[in-house]
């Protein structure tokens, strides 16, 4: 190519348009950021252009001394070309640089042409990808879970330790077959028609297996995933399948425990219902017969019987509110409990309220004081059941309050009904409060000793009211009394198993 641009200047002086085009061919190798050379068959260099001269470890000679020979190491490649005629490749180090050389002898001439590219970038990047991939590797093989990789064939790419491990097979038992060359048809075909949806839809599919293991069927999470290509195609597939076996176990056992525990719930239940009625009759026959005795139906009793027979009345009552209570909390558990609504005045509640309460109070020498707004709206309940509810509310203020007063207080909220009981009693502490609405616990067993009672009032109060819709809930504080608030609808929706 110098030839012939020397040739266009003699000619006449301005290189031609052809020579000008010659010259800037003439530069490429010279601009070209990458090495090139041009050698003898023995490794004479012949050209080297600036690239080149900068990688020292290409030649034998320093590069002080002048480039004249190729090094060493690369003279075998040299051969190798010149021998075959065709191209040859080697990489080379230098420099902290990676090159790769492409010898290419030129037919019918004497020399070689050697083109280099910088590939430090590439190597370094491939060098990532490897250590990435074994730690992935590395995480795969250690992970508790099955793990593998299927080709669109649904042939195994790869499977880690622990899937070869609880089938108690081979890696060459698995890669390159598919599932049903491994499993019996049954576990093959659903593994098939999974991982066809996942490539199908190109998404995850998560589905409950039972793996084949070595020593017996176990239960496993299957989520099996897409492995896409840049342009959104799903060119594999990937699963992880989590054991569940010991949980499956685990829920079993929990779920019969539940229903033995329901049984045992019903059972009792059944045994309080019917120790309840059986106490209940010949309870009602001593009532019967101590007012009989009473109202002298007999003849004329002496003063010191009456008071015997009056105190055999007080306890028998206070006995058959026990059982009621007991029998009430028997049909909350077995389900029987009823609630029958109808439309009532509210002061028909505060009415048979204060009957009840207000001598229980006067005995114990305490005020009983009514506050209620006027013009009350109807309210749709069960006005028995609410007014049992609120007769235990009260009860308890009277039963827990030494001195003061017991007040009950009617209003509306918006389009609900507020009761509430306050007293001057002894209080509740705030750890106790959230205990009270349990079944069989009052505030301290001391009080309970000494006060008396099963502990079921509130409990039965607060079951009525939420079949109302409603809430009962409490603000105390020790030593300075307690709140009992009741909010219902106006006008409640009973659930029809209840009615």
């Amino acid at each position: 190519m110098d030839d012939r641009l020397k040739q266009s200047n003699r000619r006449g002086g301005r290189p031609s348009g052809g020579a000008t085009q010659l010259q800037a061919l003439a530069r490429f190798p010279e601009e070209n950021p990458n090495p090139v050379l041009r050698v003898t068959r023995r490794g004479d260099v012949l050209y080297a252009n600036p690239a080149a001269c900068a990688v020292a470890d290409l030649f034998a000679n320093a590069q002080g001394e002048g480039i004249s020979r190729l090094a060493p190491a690369l003279m075998t490649t040299l051969r190798d070309a010149v021998d075959s005629g065709g191209r040859s490749e080697v990489e080379l180090t230098s420099g902290g640089r990676d090159f790769s050389l492409i010898f290419t002898p030129i037919a019918a001439e004497t020399y070689v042409n050697i083109y280099g590219r910088d590939i430090t970038i590439r190597k370094r990047t491939i060098a990532d990808l490897e250590r990435v991939q074994n730690w992935l590797k590395a995480i795969a093989q250690h992970s508790p879970a099955l793990i593998g990789l299927k080709d669109c064939d649904g042939r195994y790419l790869f499977v880690n330790r622990r899937f070869l491990d609880i089938h108690g097979l081979g890696e060459d038992e698995v890669i390159g077959r598919t599932a049903f060359e491994i499993f019996p048809p049954e576990i093959a075909g659903p593994y098939s028609e999974q991982d066809r949806q996942v490539l199908k839809e190109v998404a995850a599919v998560e589905c409950e297996q039972t793996v084949l293991a070595k020593d017996f069927p176990r239960t496993h999470i299957d989520v099996k995933f897409p492995i896409i290509d840049r342009t959104g195609a799903a060119i594999a597939v990937g699963m992880v399948s989590t054991d569940i076996t010991e949980r499956k176990h685990m829920e079993e056992a929990l779920r019969e425990s539940e229903e033995q525990a329901e049984e045992a719930s019903r059972a009792k239940s059944r045994f309080l219902a019917n120790m309840s009625h059986e106490l209940r009759t010949p309870m009602n026959a001593i009532l019967g017969y101590t007012e009989l005795i009473t109202d002298e139906i007999y003849g004329p009793i002496p003063d010191k019987v009456r008071q015997v027979i009056e105190r055999v009345d007080h306890n028998a009552r206070h006995l058959l509110d026990l059982i009621n209570d007991v029998l009430d909390l028997a049909k909350i558990e077995a389900g029987h409990f009823r609630i029958t609504p109808c439309d009532y005045d509210p002061a028909e509640l505060i009415e048979a309220v204060s009957a009840t309460a207000e001598p229980l109070a006067t005995s114990k020498g305490l005020d009983f004081e009514v506050l209620a707004a006027p013009d009350l709206p109807q309210v749709f309940g069960d006005l028995q059941r609410t007014t049992q509810a609120v007769l235990n509310l009260v009860g308890n203020a009277i039963k827990f309050t030494g001195e003061g007063c017991v007040r009950l207080s009617v209003d509306r909220i918006g389009d609900h009904l507020r009761i509430s009981v306050s007293d001057t009693g002894i209080g509740i502490s705030s750890e106790s409060q959230s205990a009270i609405f349990e079944e069989f616990r009052q505030a301290d067993d001391s009080d309970t000793r000494e006060k008396g009672g099963t502990g079921l009032g509130l409990a039965i109060a607060k079951h009525m009211i939420e079949l109302h819709g409603g809430e009962v809930a409490v603000d105390s504080t020790i030593g300075e009394g307690a709140t009992f608030t009741i909010k219902m609808p106006l006008r409640a929706e009973i659930p029809e198993e209840v009615r």
